[in-house]
């Protein structure tokens, strides 16, 4: 049933065709099933006046201006729509009765846009996924009554909790809507003491280019290394990384070769780099999984604090899709991989498991358990959750016995 009904998406983030996220990913894979239309944040008059030269930007003043039409075609199908009014900033109002009703107006604006948006494509219903937009879409059922209702709670919307007035939106919003999908337990588990209609759908990667038994040429960068290889194929954060680990590892494990390919944020502590096993380089992107490749087994060296405890690294599904031996920090986020990844805490740990791993044989390529889970992981198996769960909801139940998402049996 729901997978022949239109989707109206409306993002905290602007449709891009290049960086993966979570709600532009689901729309795209949404657009296979049905009509998709992403509605990108409004313009707000802060913004109008200082007039930052970006490439969106320069987009808003000529749908504004009339210049250019305000419904264009993203890629994978998907309709996007850059809403052609200003939205009042209320980030300086004090009051929460007045914030709460120069948002009301904001909505309502922001409602009539998409209602002739919908119009225009002949949508006469739809399912809304408000994907973090807890304040630009707080009252958008209200106005625009679709069929179902859907916050989109996940970890990209963080940054943006933080701050206490949209916290308490965040509360209500998980309240007022007829379901909340998370990409995360923890998140769920929050969701549901408020609302029984809340589901983890997990959260898709694109592992396109990670094709395990592919001719992959040698990157020069990584010729002439012997022994073991153990690479990292990110780059290095210090809000993620430990430098601690990584040294440990270079001081306890002098046979293996330890390789980075991506670079490091500044603030990173790189003193490890000067170890004589260690190759620091950094390389396209597109040249990564011909690194990966080559890798003898990946390793994620993660910090155990509040962030990776509810982040993992997307890459690491690509490294299983190749089916590459991991090891990574034990956190709440990597408990996903429990069975498929060698989880370990501590300098000693973490280097037993690297040797353990290094001489565990290689499992059989037709039934590798690290490609079946990198296989699930997708955005195709995210959408068939999320028409799952809309389905039950749709057809009065309140709970939904899904299988847990990415858990190793």
């Amino acid at each position: 049933m729901a997978r022949e009904k239109s989707f109206v998406i409306t993002g905290a983030e602007p449709w891009s065709d290049e960086q993966e996220r979570f709600g532009t990913s689901l729309a795209r894979e949404l657009a296979r099933r049905g009509r998709v239309l992403y509605v990108n944040p409004p313009c707000d008059a802060l913004s109008l006046m200082a007039a930052r030269r970006t490439a969106r930007s320069s987009a808003q003043g000529r749908v504004l201006r009339g210049a250019q039409h305000a419904l264009g075609r993203g890629d994978g199908g998907v309709w996007v729509l850059e809403p052609p009014f200003v939205a009042w900033p209320g980030g300086m109002v004090y009051s929460e009765v007045v914030f709460d009703m120069l948002n009301r107006r904001n909505n309502r604006r922001f409602a009539e846009v998409i209602g002739w948006g919908m119009a225009h494509l002949q949508m006469e219903e739809c399912n809304l996924l408000i994907d973090n937009d807890t304040v630009g879409s707080f009252y958008l059922m209200d106005y625009l009554t679709p069929r179902m209702s859907v916050y989109c709670r996940t970890r990209e919307g963080d940054a943006v909790r933080s701050h206490a007035r949209v916290r308490r939106l965040d509360r209500e919003l998980t309240l007022r809507c007829d379901m909340t999908v998370c990409d995360n337990e923890p998140d769920t588990e929050w969701a549901r003491m408020l609302n029984m209609d809340s589901f983890n759908i997990g959260r898709g990667v694109d592992i396109a280019g990670y094709l395990p038994h592919a001719e992959y040429p040698l990157p020069e960068a990584l010729r002439g290394l012997h022994g073991p290889v153990a690479g990292f194929a990110g780059r290095l954060s210090p809000q993620l990384h430990s430098a601690e680990l990584l040294a440990g590892l270079c001081r306890l494990l002098p046979e293996v070769t330890f390789v980075f390919t991506g670079g490091a944020e500044p603030g990173f502590d790189l003193s490890f780099a000067e170890a004589g096993n260690v190759l620091m380089t950094e390389v396209e992107e597109r040249v990564r999984p011909a690194c990966v490749n080559r890798f003898d087994l990946c390793i994620n060296p993660e910090l155990r604090n509040r962030v990776t405890d509810r982040w993992f690294n997307p890459d690491v599904v690509r490294w299983l899709a190749m089916g590459k031996r991991t090891v990574a920090t034990r956190t709440g986020a990597m408990s996903a991989f429990l069975g498929r990844v060698s989880l370990a805490e501590g300098v000693g740990q973490t280097a037993a498991a690297v040797l353990r791993e290094l001489s565990s044989p290689e499992p059989d390529p037709q039934g590798d358990p690290r490609r079946e889970l990198a296989a699930s992981m997708s955005w195709r198996e995210c959408a068939d959750r999320l028409c799952a769960a809309l389905e039950v909801v749709d057809e009065g139940f309140i709970e939904i016995d899904l299988e847990p998402v990415g858990r190793a049996n």
